[in-house]
């Protein structure tokens, strides 16, 4: 790109008058004060142009980074509130490296681009996040600016990843405590469908975040059907084996997942809620039983490459079911009631669901804690990061200090 600037001011009619064209007039000819005032107007005119030519870039990454998208080139990125989170990250910086060098991305075939894209995030999700430059520089030689802004954009996204997910982590935790307190403080207020499952509903990944909702409140023929909608299985009304009584139960929360477990299978999960001030007695396991039982019958759901798992969860579990777990500890699965085959039945109680929620968090927790004082420290003395702003994540971090979530910050 080139570029014609044209400057009008009274100052170069002062002190040129009868010059009509600037570029004929040498700085050497001029008194220090005025070279002094048109170097400053060269560099002011060079800001002008880099800010104007990145706003451009800007727009035109943003176009070819959804065309490459919807070119099907990206890196796949899970549906959950972290995955969203990863997938941001990777477009912020991919879109900025457009900005820095577009020759990058300019006339790759597919191959090229689903390597160079795939490869951009394996780093992003790495350690190696501070090489990404080293690398870019090795493929396109970048000039002192182009490296410092392009080192400037990978601590900005670092930082601003770790807002994202200081922000979905707060509320989450907002969320468990919100509920804790229905299930125990308000027990004896709370229901089952107007409260507790219409919280689930939302926010079914505190049963774990590779789940999707399948169904809510939905009939077993109807969630059956829709479980297989999703896997092209379509089973006819001609071959099932469930009764019309059976058909009509209702499942709860219907779950599932397209990661594979540890064992190579796909995960489906029913989750039966009660009221918080229902205990768990052997009348309510027996009704997530009958739901195994149910769509153990279906010859179309007793595949090996899948595995069942069924939760019935009250306020508290009576001893008489707890003993059914001793049954079970050489599986290694905490509150497992009952196994057949690949179909799972668990007893929990609201304690065991806050506990699990915790548990899993906590690496991401400890992690959390370690990037945000690394990169606090780092950029301590970075006046660039008033785009992102110090004020805006210490008062983030803030509020999970509060919550004992992140050591105090040393101010």
């Amino acid at each position: 790109f080139y570029h014609a600037v044209f400057v009008k001011s009274d100052f170069f009619r002062t002190v040129y008058p009868e010059m009509s064209e600037l570029e004929n007039v040498s700085y050497a000819e001029t008194n220090p004060g005025e070279r002094k005032i048109l170097l400053d107007i060269k560099k002011r005119v060079a800001r002008l142009i880099d800010a104007t030519f990145h706003d451009f870039l800007a727009r035109k990454a943003n176009s070819r980074l959804k065309e490459i998208e919807m070119k099907g080139y990206f890196p796949k990125f899970s549906d959950d509130d972290f995955g969203k989170i990863k997938k941001k990250d990777f477009k912020r910086v991919a879109q900025e490296l457009y900005c820095v060098e577009p020759k990058i991305f300019h006339k790759l075939k597919e191959m090229q681009c689903k390597s160079l894209l795939g490869f951009l995030n394996l780093l992003l999700q790495s350690d190696e996040r501070e090489n990404l430059l080293t690398i870019v520089d090795n493929i396109v030689q970048l000039s002192s600016d182009d490296r410092a802004r392009f080192a400037n954009i990978l601590q900005r996204s670092k930082l601003e990843h770790i807002i994202d997910t200081i922000d979905l982590v707060q509320k989450r935790y907002e969320v468990v405590e919100a509920l804790r307190s229905i299930v125990y403080d308000h027990a004896r207020f709370a229901n089952e469908r107007d409260h507790v499952q219409k919280i689930i509903e939302q926010h079914y990944w505190l049963f774990g975040d590779e789940y999707y909702l399948m169904t809510a409140d939905k009939t077993i023929k109807r969630s059956l059907e829709k479980h297989e909608e999703m896997l092209l299985t379509p089973v006819s009304d001609n071959n099932t084996q469930l009764t019309p009584e059976e058909q009509r139960r209702r499942m709860d929360i219907f779950l599932y997942s397209s990661c594979l477990t540890d064992s190579g299978r796909k995960e489906a999960l029913v989750v039966e809620l009660k009221a918080p001030s229902i205990p768990l007695t052997r009348t309510v396991y027996k009704q997530i039983e009958d739901y195994a039982y149910i769509v153990r019958k279906e010859k179309g759901f007793q595949a090996q490459d899948r595995v069942w798992r069924f939760y019935a969860v009250c306020g508290t579990v009576d001893e008489e079911v707890q003993m059914q777990y001793k049954n079970f500890e050489q599986h290694g699965r905490k509150c497992l009631a009952g196994i057949v085959g690949n179909f799972e039945i668990y007893a929990l109680s609201w304690d065991d669901v806050f506990t699990s929620f915790e548990l899993r968090h906590r690496f991401l927790l400890n992690k959390l804690r370690v990037d945000y004082e690394n990169t606090a420290s780092e950029m301590e003395n970075d006046d660039s990061i008033a785009e992102v702003s110090r004020v805006e994540i210490d008062r983030r971090a803030r509020k999970l200090i509060d919550m004992q979530l992140l050591p105090a910050v040393q101010k």
